[in-house]
């Protein structure tokens, strides 16, 4: 049997939200990665804008980035809150 895909979208993780940041974070450390999952990511995963010069990385993207790491597939497509991450 195939392993499971996952598709998030719009989720929005800010540091204003640290609930639907723990959310998430449960949802790949349980689900995702014991299960080998693929996980797409379909824009806007942060509401915050990467890439800007200067701007250093939050703490809740920077463990929400480290967390995918151990996901075996991610396709990232991104939205217009994430660029250039």
């Amino acid at each position: 049997m195939a392993a499971p895909v996952y598709l998030v979208s719009d989720v929005h993780l800010c540091a204003a939200r640290p609930a639907r940041t723990s959310t998430f974070l449960a949802f790949v450390r349980e689900r995702v990665v014991p299960e080998s999952a693929g996980l797409v990511v379909a824009g806007d995963l942060f509401d915050w804008l990467y890439g800007v010069p200067g701007m250093r990385t939050p703490p809740h993207v920077a463990e929400v980035l480290s967390v995918l790491e151990d996901v075996t597939r991610v396709l990232w497509m991104e939205g217009n809150h994430d660029l250039f991450l």
